[in-house]
């Protein structure tokens, strides 16, 4: 995959998270356990099945995604963010972490 590509298929998930929000047209909203949180989870979660990870929710709601490397005896990579953002926070409050 290509550096653009990459940077286009962030773009998408960013533009499709910014769909799930109490204020259209007036910046984000997504407070935690929302419906709107609800739907961004939902999505995020398909997101990742779709791209061949293995999805698992821990008991306060955080998900987690994993895609196994060639090398399953190395250590892993973690990388995190949040998606759910304080009132009228933009589409880069959370996943643009």
């Amino acid at each position: 995959m290509t550096r653009i590509a990459r940077t286009e298929r962030i773009q998408d998930l960013i533009e499709g998270l910014d769909r799930f929000t109490a204020t259209p047209g007036n910046g984000t909203t997504r407070l935690t356990y929302s419906p709107e949180f609800r739907q961004a989870r939902d999505y995020l979660c398909d997101q990742m099945v779709k791209a061949g990870l293995i999805v698992r929710e821990d008991a306060v709601g955080n998900i987690f995604g994993r895609l196994e490397g060639r090398n399953p005896g190395l250590a892993p990579i973690i990388v995190g963010s949040h998606f759910d953002s304080v009132p009228n926070g933009g589409k880069f409050d959370g996943p643009a972490g």
